[in-house]
């Protein structure tokens, strides 16, 4: 029987999966919390097979879960009400990725799924990951062109919710503790998250940091100057920091 660990800060959506999981004999849920802090206290000595995690908790991401345990030996499977994690759960080495309010149907595919790459892995224990690098490099190649990745991301304004289609994006401007982005059509929308948190959600290579201020969609590049900037299919110039400039032109040289 599989040990399955739930890290979910709404008690109403744990108690949704418990209920869901009762039917699936081949499981058990050996525990389960709601913080960042409790799950690195209690996942190091739970032994679990796999872990049922949301990603916006009480006290931070779980993410921050994952980059702080030594060893990850447990599969992940991502449980969130938004798709724009989706592309950062995969560089860390998800199962899968459920979207709430949870589908059965879709849990129950994330579960099959799991005992199948399960037993696939015991008739062949030399390709045991086990650690969060090589999982999330593994599980990258395996899905980096799967045709459902998602294409847009979601940015949350004071008043709106806009669904941006990742090809409009022009470029990203880090302001403090607030990210504008630059989109098609002199389009712009400016959202409360630092650049980094963008850095990390939006995909790479395509997504490319030129400058400590600055994240530009390489696939709009036209050109790069010896003033040190990148410029734009709409002439639009961002600079590039020296500090950058050779992994820059390195990255725009293989495309």
């Amino acid at each position: 029987m599989k040990k399955i660990f739930i890290i979910e800060d709404e008690i109403a959506i744990r108690e949704e999966l418990l209920i869901l999981l009762q039917s699936r004999l081949e499981f058990a849920v050996v525990g389960g919390c709601g913080s960042v802090k409790e799950a690195l206290i209690l996942l190091p000595n739970l032994q679990s097979d796999l872990v049922l995690m949301d990603i916006e908790l009480t006290d931070g991401k779980s993410f921050e879960i994952l980059e702080q345990l030594e060893n990850i030996d447990f599969k992940i499977i991502f449980v969130t009400a938004y798709n724009h994690f989706a592309i950062r759960a995969i560089k860390l080495g998800a199962l899968d990725y459920l979207l709430k309010p949870i589908d059965e149907d879709e849990l129950n595919l994330a579960l099959d799924k799991y005992l199948k790459e399960s037993e696939s892995a015991q008739s062949n224990q030399n390709k045991k990951l086990g650690t969060p690098k090589s999982q999330a490099n593994f599980l990258a190649n395996q899905l980096q062109q799967k045709e459902d990745l998602p294409k847009k991301i979601v940015l949350k304004t004071l008043h709106e919710m806009f669904f941006v289609d990742m090809r409009e994006i022009e470029y990203c401007k880090g302001e403090g503790s607030y990210t504008k982005f630059y989109l098609s059509e002199n389009q712009q929308i400016m959202v409360s998250k630092p650049l980094k948190e963008y850095e990390d959600l939006l995909p790479s290579p395509q997504f490319l940091r030129t400058h400590k201020s600055y994240l530009v969609n390489t696939d709009l590049v036209k050109s790069f100057n010896q003033d040190g900037f990148v410029v734009l299919e709409s002439k639009v110039e961002v600079p590039v920091s020296v500090r950058k400039k050779e992994s820059v032109l390195q990255v725009l040289s293989q495309k």
